[in-house]
């Protein structure tokens, strides 16, 4: 791509160009002839595409402590091409220049360590990177150092956090951990980056990774479900005990990964080692020097067998009932609800039909059929990614069915109206007529969406600030006898304390459970003792010392209660009341007895609020009155949190 000179800077020439970045070589007009790096956009079409949002949210919540391991850009420019990030000049090359090809096996094992090395240091500050690829790492074999681009802070300097983007880059497809994509319902964390590091180490070893997906689609398929090439077996390709670390790296199940960048350190360092004065590698057990030394909670359930039970009961009910069988979820705030939901429910549902769902929202009470918006846009991004022939299948027969009240909804849901056209409103319409169109209108543009091949589930999240008109067109969708069989079949979630018995939509599910319908009541009760003990062994695999008297602590403090403990622990780690020191994690009793802390999990929350900086507050505070969920322009971090950078959000 040809740009112009950008004032300040003469541009020299274009050191690497991929599918959605590049990078330029600037001089300073100035007299010191200072040499630059630049970051733009492949394609500058629209200065508001995602790649030029990319780089803004990169220079806007860029870290704001100097990392050794990290090159961070000094500027933003805006400029015709889209918007450019400024760096100083990094040493070395960019990998992405180096792996067209197989790398000699000692530079091969070089740059792996030195790249674990980084990731060992941008860990330990406490960033993840989660978007690792040949394209951000710049390797200086004379100094033999790695320093990555492309690092960016969520939550502010001390905790474990990943980038504030949805954005995948097309260069790091091959390199994505399984949880980026989103549907293991596992949390990000470090380990994502030593997944990403060993798909950079297999190629580097066979000149190309293991998997080369062409589309983000693809991409997802490969790191979810697609094993190793057979190449890793080829032992004129990778040394038997580096195909034993690669296979390890890329686990699918980041608990079956190496735990930490320092553990990984340590293999390719002895492997480096017995490569430089042998010539050969000796065997050994990959990991065996490795410690969960960043605190990653399980993604297990605890204490929940009753409820899986119950959840397949619901599952299994699905055929032959009078009316579509109601999941009902509920429990107090951080119980665990929508966790359940998420690990025990959503796999089924993807298995055999579609998922949309809404979250209900005490800011948006005032905006009637606020969660049947967010259902109709989840599920106009399930249809607009089918073939041809089914999105205009869906078109037609949803034509048919709702006619001209089909702008009812459009004229709410824009990405419906991209697909649909645009449809005029009757004016005329007394309210109360309009509304009962609205919400047959809704019915039937659900049924629409649901049929015995491929049926509807939609979850229903707080609905104890359901808003009215939601209210009564969930009403109807539960009383609908003609969803027995095609669905949309309904989960719906609430906090049982702050939804009033006399609500009409909680009065509506006793009446259909006294009318014989199929209602399933899910209660997430608090963890016990023992569901506090299984938590701390897995979490900290056992090396953990004296875990059965902090069990009985926190047990104590939280009550069980599956959010409050998570949040209890963080705050231990962070207080440094619980560390890690070489393989085994200790925590200090007589100062945790003395450590003030909430009775709930909502009070801590608080506290935490209460401890950010100024400028962390004055955006949280606008985030609130928009929702719990929103798209913020990364341009306007700074004007929210006072021009103040590196807040968090």
């Amino acid at each position: 791509m040809i740009i112009n000179d950008i004032s300040g800077l003469k541009l020299i020439e274009d050191l690497w160009q991929g599918n959605s970045l590049q990078f330029v070589l600037a001089l300073s007009s100035e007299a010191d002839s200072r040499r630059f790096l630049l970051e733009m956009p492949v394609r500058a079409e629209s200065l508001s595409s995602e790649e030029a949002q990319h780089l803004r949210r990169l220079y806007h919540f860029r870290p704001d402590t100097e990392l050794t391991a990290a090159i961070i850009p000094r500027q933003i420019l805006e400029t015709d091409a889209g918007p450019a990030l400024l760096y100083e000049l990094p040493a070395g090359r960019l990998l992405a220049t180096m792996t067209g090809r197989p790398l000699a096996t000692s530079q091969a094992l070089d740059v792996a360590m030195r790249i674990a090395q980084a990731l060992a240091v941008i860990h330990d500050a406490g960033f993840v990177h989660a978007g690792i690829s040949p394209a951000r790492i710049w390797y200086d074999e004379a100094a033999a150092r790695v320093t990555l681009s492309g690092l960016c802070s969520a939550a502010g300097h001390g905790r474990v956090h990943a980038a504030p983007s949805g954005h995948i880059e097309p260069e790091s497809w091959p390199y994505i951990a399984p949880e980026r994509v989103g549907r293991t319902l596992r949390t990000e964390d470090s380990r994502c980056d030593l997944y990403s590091l060993g798909a950079i180490i297999y190629q580097l070893f066979s000149g190309v990774p293991p998997f080369q997906p062409r589309s983000i689609l693809e991409c997802f398929h490969a790191h979810l479900a697609l094993p190793l090439p057979d190449e890793i077996c080829e032992t004129t390709i990778f040394p038997p005990q580096v195909a034993r670390v690669v296979r390890k790296l890329l686990c699918k199940n980041p608990d079956e990964r190496y735990q930490s960048a320092a553990g990984l350190v340590a293999d390719l360092r002895r492997i480096y080692d017995d490569w430089q004065n042998n010539g050969a590698i000796t065997d050994f057990e990959p990991g065996q020097l490795d410690s969960r030394t960043q605190l990653h909670f399980s993604d297990d359930l605890f204490d929940r067998a009753h409820e899986f039970r119950l959840a397949h009961d619901w599952a299994c009910r699905r055929q032959g009932s009078r009316t579509a069988p109601v999941l009902v979820l509920t429990g107090a705030p951080g119980s665990g609800k929508t966790d359940f939901f998420r690990r025990a429910i959503l796999p089924d549902i993807l298995e055999s039909g579609h998922l949309a769902g809404c979250k209900f929202d005490q800011a948006l009470l005032e905006q009637p059929g606020s969660g049947f918006v967010q259902v109709a846009d989840a599920i106009c991004r399930t249809f607009a990614s089918e073939i041809p022939e089914v999105i205009e299948l869906w078109q037609k027969n949803l034509e048919a069915a709702a006619g001209n009240d089909l702008g009812l909804i459009t004229a709410r849901v824009q990405a419906l109206a991209r697909i649909m056209g645009h449809h005029e409103i009757d004016e005329t319409l007394d309210p109360a007529e309009a509304r009962k169109r609205t919400c047959r209108v809704w019915k039937i543009f659900l049924r629409v969406c649901s049929y015995v091949e491929k049926p509807l589930y939609i979850f229903f999240d707080d609905i104890q600030w359901v808003d009215d008109l939601s209210s009564e067109l969930l009403i109807e969708l539960l009383l609908d006898k003609n969803s027995a069989n095609t669905g949309p079949y309904l989960i719906l979630a609430y906090r049982d304390e702050e939804f009033a018995l006399e609500h009409p939509l909680r009065k509506a599910v006793e009446e259909l459970k006294a009318d014989g319908g199929s209602v399933i009541d899910l209660k997430m009760t608090p963890l016990s003792l023992h569901g506090v003990e299984q938590l701390l062994a897995t979490t900290f695999g056992g090396q953990l010392d004296d875990s059965g008297a902090l069990a009985e602590f926190l047990y104590r403090r939280t009550a069980g209660n599956p959010l409050f403990l998570r949040h209890f622990l963080q705050k231990m780690h962070a207080e440094g009341h619980l560390s890690c020191s070489g393989a085994r994690w200790a925590w200090d009793a007589a100062a945790l007895e003395r450590l003030g802390c909430s009775d709930n999990v909502v009070a801590l929350l608080c506290a935490r609020l209460a401890a950010m900086a100024p400028a962390s507050r004055r955006v949280m505070e606008v985030a609130v009155c928009l929702g719990y969920e929103f798209a913020a322009a990364a341009e306007c971090h700074g004007d929210l949190a006072g021009g103040s950078q590196g807040a968090g959000t």
